[in-house]
């Protein structure tokens, strides 16, 4: 008989709370360790289809979300601690965005999976990329559209790398404002039902980080 939704959660908190006693927060499809600071986070999405995809590790910065959520509320932009995260670009060694677990022995071999991946790739990440400057560091080894697209994703996580990098690194700052100044005002003149309080968020965001110097 295929298992449900509701029972393939259970059996995976069950797994989580048994192999990481008091350590995660779970509220799914967030698995979560959350602090004043950061939210370390993974998802762990079950339907009722028999299939469960894990996402990549995943960390929201507390200190550099206070500085932007105040424009992004200003300009009416919806966002939360679960959609401002920074993406690890690294992958794992297997793909597990898509896993059966249709079965009580497709769950164990989901566990047998999943433990490892905690352990050995997104404890590893969540500790080493608490200090963003190991962050900026990595991120000047990519390209825009695999910053865009996958560490850092669209306009909001452009205006996180710019707070990182104005706390880190200002000579990065200055010579990515201009340019992503540019691009957000095309996007925002294509379409601006889609981008144009981004990019007044995004305006005021750097306006503000230039005159703390």
């Amino acid at each position: 008989m295929a298992l449900g939704k509701l029972t393939q959660d259970n059996f995976i908190e069950k797994a989580l709370n048994q192999n990481f006693p008091n350590r995660f927060s779970i509220e799914f499809p967030f698995v979560f360790i959350e602090n004043d600071e950061f939210v370390f986070h993974l998802i762990i999405e079950t339907s009722n289809l028999g299939r469960t995809s894990i996402s990549q590790p995943l960390i929201s910065y507390k200190e550099i979300n206070s500085v932007i959520n105040p424009f992004l509320d200003k300009f009416k932009i919806i966002h939360s601690k679960w959609s401002q995260r920074f993406t690890y670009p690294i992958k794992w060694k297997e793909d597990l965005t898509y896993l059966h677990s249709d079965s009580e022995e497709e769950m164990d071999e989901l566990i047998e999976k999943l433990i490892p991946y905690i352990n050995e790739f997104c404890i590893p990440f969540w500790e080493k990329f608490k200090d963003t400057k190991n962050v900026l560091s990595l991120i000047k080894d990519y390209s825009e559209q695999e910053l865009n697209q996958g560490i850092f994703q669209g306009v909001q996580g452009i205006m996180k790398r710019l707070v990182m990098a104005h706390n880190l690194d200002y000579k990065y700052y200055k010579e990515k404002k201009d340019f992503y100044n540019e691009m957000i005002k095309s996007y925002s003149e294509k379409k601006p039902e889609q981008y144009e309080n981004l990019y007044l968020a995004f305006k005021e965001l750097t306006n503000f980080l230039d005159k703390k110097n």
